[in-house]
């Protein structure tokens, strides 16, 4: 086992690194030590001074096979042997190209059909966003706003924290946000009228929502509403699991629908986020 300079290393940490989330006050903390991790294997991370950990979360939601897997070691080590990295603005590759494919073919035909790569949860809603903007501004309308529901996290930029969890980061109608409406429920939902419906770009759903049993019913309601109101037109933005569900259901024949894909598909090693859409004429 590699012996670590722990204390060397934390002391460096507290002086030049600042995390995420974290009260770096209570970081830097002269009796506080964090845990250094060094190594991984399977689901076990081991620390600097030798202690293992059960990585019970997945190093967040993005390790499903292990750490350490041979199999994607191996592939990981035979693609630098070819080139690490190479710019997508203007060029493409053989491994995104073929990623794609792959996972447009993993939905019904016609319903999701390119993919646009990010890098994580928060820069894969920042797409959706922008992609519901365009949409609507190359088409001359008036639709401005995004509904979301309360207390839902699309993550930690600036629109994503805009469309949820804005007590967490302190926002409102006076701080950095995109124009979004947060409604409690399906109930809140449906008292929405005609004239502020019209204004919406686009609705955010989050994982936990879907995972209550609201992803269906709002399908429902979304359709519903469509036409009672005359609208052949419905968009679905969602970072949801499951989403092959809701494709293969028929929902995704509206002219735009993007589905935020990303956590636990990327393996452990670089993180990626893919947004699928739906373009319609």
């Amino acid at each position: 086992m590699t012996e670590w300079n722990t204390q060397q290393l934390i002391d460096a940490d507290k002086k030049f690194v600042w995390h995420p989330f974290t009260n770096m006050r209570d970081w830097c903390a002269p009796d506080h030590e964090p845990l250094l991790l060094v190594e991984g294997h399977g689901a076990i991370l081991r620390d600097s001074r030798g202690r293992e950990y059960i990585d019970g979360n997945s190093s967040i939601w993005t390790n499903i096979h292990g750490h350490n897997h041979p199999h994607i070691n191996a592939a990981i080590r035979s693609q630098l042997d070819r080139v690490a990295h190479t710019s997508f603005l203007g060029f493409t590759n053989p491994a995104a190209t073929e990623l794609a494919e792959a996972m447009v073919d993993l939905f019904p035909p016609n319903s999701l059909t390119r993919v646009f790569y990010s890098d994580d949860g928060s820069t894969g809603i920042e797409v959706a966003l922008r992609i519901a903007d365009q949409y609507w501004r190359l088409r001359n309308s008036r639709k401005y706003q995004f509904i979301a529901f309360q207390r839902g996290y699309h993550g930690d930029t600036a629109g994503a924290a805009a469309l949820g969890a804005a007590a967490m980061f302190q926002i409102g109608p006076t701080r950095w946000n995109f124009p979004a409406i947060h409604v409690p429920d399906l109930k809140t939902l449906e008292r929405i009228s005609a004239t502020e419906a019209a204004k919406i770009r686009a609705f955010f759903v989050d994982p936990s929502h879907a995972r209550r049993g609201i992803g269906s019913l709002l399908l429902e309601h979304c359709e519903k509403q469509a036409r009672a109101h005359g609208y052949t037109e419905v968009e679905l933005m969602a970072t949801l699991p499951g989403v092959r569900l809701y494709a293969a259901r028929g929902y995704v024949g509206g002219p735009q629908v993007h589905i935020d894909v990303g956590s636990g598909e990327t393996i452990e090693f670089i993180p990626m986020r893919k947004a699928l859409e739906h373009l319609g004429q």
